[in-house]
């Protein structure tokens, strides 16, 4: 009974060891003899994903009541959505058919999806979703600290326009403060996908740019403790020259990235003023994540930049 007790805690230790990320792999020995150790991580993988969604809840909940503001309707909706079971399932094993470790997996955001804003009716087959977005996490460049529960806790695909923009391409989800870096205490840790202008969710790449669009606003509004910009926020802060430079190099080169970036630049002042604008960041940030080129790719200037700061 000893040497089992040790051994179940040796065990333990290991798997938490895994989940953690730490270089720690199950003696092969151990693991041919208790052929059970992959239900066992698979078990804890699932529960700490549904604990990172049910954490996120929580903080949205209690911001809300510190703040004494009725929710958004898009926090509405964060507060009320959450992956179910089998889509908690699912995300573990899509994880491991794409080769992405344990450490990764439980560090990744749930992802779900609804057809009815209303009645939050669910999309019956998500696979094809979880994919995509595990697959674009996984291959993502912006670096893991950028992408991972902490910048966000879900993923929502939501099989509808989005309301108020003939746009219908990617969420904003009350974004736009009037300059970069003020913050926004309405900006839900959630990343919303639309229907992209042709009436369908995007997939692949053009999922990839949708979501990473929108994981650099998240970034951007992410403040510390004492209110002042985050990481994300202080590159283009403490490196602006930098910025400057590259935006000015992709302008005077191939141009903005896309459509939606060209329409931040002002017809009837500066240019220099949409280097601030947090949809021309995330505009060409999402390009040179995803690869995904719509007007043009970004410049070396450009790549540069973000290679730098953003990515590793």
């Amino acid at each position: 009974m000893g040497c089992n007790h040790l051994q179940t805690e040796d065990l333990d230790r290991r798997i938490e060891a895994n989940l953690r990320g730490e270089n720690c792999r199950l003696d092969p020995e151990i693991e041919k003899e208790l052929p059970e150790i992959r239900e066992i991580i698979a078990q804890r993988c699932v529960e700490c994903l549904e604990q990172n969604t049910e954490k996120g809840r929580n903080e949205l909940a209690e911001k809300l009541a510190k703040e004494g503001r009725e929710p958004t309707p898009l926090e509405k909706l964060d507060l009320r959505v959450e992956p179910t079971e089998k889509e908690y399932q699912e995300l573990f094993k899509m994880g491991k058919e794409l080769g992405i470790p344990e450490w990764e997996i439980v560090n990744t955001p749930a992802v779900t999806g609804i057809k009815n804003l209303a009645t939050l009716e669910k999309i019956e087959d998500v696979r094809g979703l979880i994919k995509d977005a595990m697959a674009g996490l996984h291959n993502s460049k912006l670096s893991p600290r950028f992408r991972d529960v902490d910048v966000v806790d879900k993923i929502v695909f939501i099989d509808k326009q989005e309301p108020g923009t003939k746009r219908g391409n990617i969420a904003r989800a009350n974004v736009l403060g009037e300059r970069i870096l003020l913050g926004n205490p309405q900006l839900s840790r959630t990343v919303h996908v639309f229907q992209n202008s042709k009436g369908q969710l995007p997939k692949g790449r053009d999922a990839q740019r949708a979501i990473s669009h929108e994981l650099c606003h998240l970034n951007l509004f992410k403040t510390t403790a004492e209110g002042t910009p985050g990481e994300f926020g202080k590159v283009f802060l403490d490196h602006l020259n930098e910025w400057e430079r590259a935006c000015n190099a992709q302008l005077d080169g191939p141009g903005a990235v896309s459509r939606y970036a060209r329409e931040c630049i002002p017809s009837d002042g500066p240019r220099e003023s949409a280097f601030s604008d947090p949809e021309f960041i995330a505009e060409h940030v999402a390009v040179w994540d995803s690869e995904l080129t719509e007007l043009a790719e970004p410049c070396p200037e450009m790549n540069e930049f973000f290679d730098k700061y953003l990515s590793g």
